[in-house]
């Protein structure tokens, strides 16, 4: 899994923070304000937080995860 924070209005002490209380295994990127704007046009993602699943295969599959909070790892495994 990769965790890609892409709120332009967070800093990256907040995301270190949040990182580390979701507890969320995997690889953990700060993007720039520029490169978060990319994504959230390429993906039509409207707000932060915003999350999007992309298979092994390079497939996106919107609307997939619909809140970390109920983040289903072994649902979503089963879909790489």
């Amino acid at each position: 899994m990769v965790y890609l924070c892409v709120n332009s209005s967070s800093t990256e002490d907040k995301w270190k923070k949040k990182v580390a209380e979701l507890g969320v295994d995997g690889d953990h990127i700060w993007l720039s304000g520029k490169l978060s704007t990319a994504i959230m046009e390429r993906y039509g993602l409207a707000g932060y937080p915003s999350y999007l699943f992309i298979d092994s295969k390079g497939v996106y599959h919107p609307k997939m995860i619909k809140s970390i909070q109920y983040l289903d790892i072994e649902g979503l495994k089963k879909r790489l």
